[in-house]
């Protein structure tokens, strides 16, 4: 850390600093504006926070978004560290140079600078002295803010595929996508993303077997559960839980199972990779899973369109397109694992997928077949996909259990990370909300 210098952060006005407090006690993040002209594009840095002169009480990740002024940036302060109680200034001042609190930035004005990385160095092992309990919250800090860390351990891939369904099915339910910012970077090694969130409501076997029930047969994925996590939002919750029986490591994808009470439909997104070829991106259907992996959807496909005629006639069946798989082809680039975004990508559907692997408009002079931005044609952005699917647009337009447990089958057998997603209403007195089972 010894080339890097962070920010000091004052909020000098107090109805301001109250309402912060509040929103880091409820949220876990807060926004604000900054002028910093020394801040590097797309970096995460460490601010420590002080909510009253003379203290310091937070330690924070802090991300530059855009620009709200002249020379001012909104900035997001997510994976807080409370100090408890607040660290005195005079503390630190008796170990460091006096002049310290020059390098403040006010709030109220939004100026400043970075602090020199030798006394920011200094500054961030007087805390770790002062409060030896938080050295390990730090240091996780400054690995977070170091991505290139993370990026280079093994599995990193699917971990990033596994945060991005999960963030996709928090927005396509309406809920805060900004829960993902709770995740945690194990010690050592990777593990699946839902193992890392902090912070949110982890379900036991037997209400996760409830809310699972959406999805078929419980019995058929529960020695694979890996990890599990529900989302509250009004009288709504979400149920997330990943299904994988093989190690982050060796895992070849990651799908993304989707059902949305209100239309009672699902949708099943399969991430694929992106490479890098003469400065364009793009993904041959040749790796070894792929025709497997079509043949089985091309199946799943016509055993679902036998039953559509048998769909009754309401208003929320009604779909733009009742196809149940889509592709999500992503840059194999991975995305910073602090940032709250989703990763660029473009979904296509079954029907279009299949029409454009038959096009010429994707074969190479020598016969090979590559999908790219500049021929694909058409296809889904997150926005436009989203909004589909947040209102029932796209989706199957019926549910067979039977039909689901087969696809989440060969799912696992494919070594595949499955994220299942279920969004439906809280009903106050169902059992499962006392942990019991109907």
């Amino acid at each position: 850390m010894t080339e890097y210098g962070g920010y000091l952060f004052f909020v000098d006005e107090r109805e301001r600093a109250l309402l912060m407090d509040e929103h880091i006690e409820r949220y876990d993040t807060f926004t604000d504006t900054i002028s910093a002209p020394d801040w590097r594009i797309r970096a995460a840095e460490i601010f420590l926070l002080s909510l009253a002169w003379g203290e310091i009480h937070y330690a924070a990740l802090v991300r530059r978004g855009a620009r709200v002024a002249t020379q001012k940036y909104g900035i997001r302060f997510t994976n807080l560290v409370e100090f408890t109680p607040p660290i005195p200034l005079d503390e630190i001042q008796k170990r460091l140079d006096p002049r310290i609190e020059h390098h403040f930035i006010r709030a109220s004005s939004g100026l400043g600078s970075r602090v020199p990385p030798k006394t920011w160095q200094g500054l961030w092992e007087a805390i770790k002295e002062i409060r030896p309990r938080s050295a390990r919250d730090l240091d996780r800090l400054e690995q977070l803010r170091q991505p290139q860390r993370v990026l280079a351990r093994m599995g990193i891939e699917i971990v990033a595929q596994e945060r991005d369904a999960t963030n996709l099915a928090l927005r396509i339910a309406g809920f805060d996508h900004l829960e993902i910012l709770k995740w945690q970077l194990p010690e050592q090694g990777l593990a699946p993303f839902l193992q890392g969130l902090q912070g949110v409501n982890l379900r036991e076997d037997p209400m996760i077997a409830h809310d699972a029930q959406v999805f078929g047969d419980w019995t058929v994925f529960e020695k694979h559960q890996v990890g599990s996590a529900v989302f509250y939002k009004d009288r709504e919750r979400l149920t997330i839980m990943n299904v994988n029986r093989t190690k982050v490591e060796t895992t070849l994808g990651v799908d993304l199972l989707y059902f949305h009470h209100r239309y009672q439909s699902y949708v099943m997104v399969q991430y694929k990779r992106m490479q890098r070829e003469d400065d364009k991106l793009g993904y041959r259907p040749i790796d070894e899973p792929y025709k497997d992996e079509l043949q089985r959807m091309q199946e799943f496909e016509r055993i679902l369109s036998k039953s559509i005629g048998h769909q009754e006639l309401i208003l929320d069946g009604y779909r733009l397109f009742p196809g149940f798989f889509y592709f999500k082809l992503c840059p194999a680039d991975v995305l910073d694992p602090t940032s709250p975004e989703m990763i660029k990508g473009m979904y296509i559907p079954l029907d279009y997928w299949e029409m454009l692997i038959e096009s010429p408009d994707i074969t190479g002079r020598r016969g090979g077949k590559c999908i790219t931005y500049d021929n694909v044609g058409r296809y889904f952005n997150n926005t436009l996909f989203i909004g589909l699917m947040q209102s029932g647009w796209i989706g199957s337009r019926w549910y067979d259990t039977a039909v689901i447990s087969e696809v989440i089958r060969a799912a696992i057998a494919g070594d595949r990370s499955l994220i299942l997603a279920a969004k439906r209403p809280v009903i106050p007195e169902e059992p499962v909300l006392q942990g019991k089972l109907p």
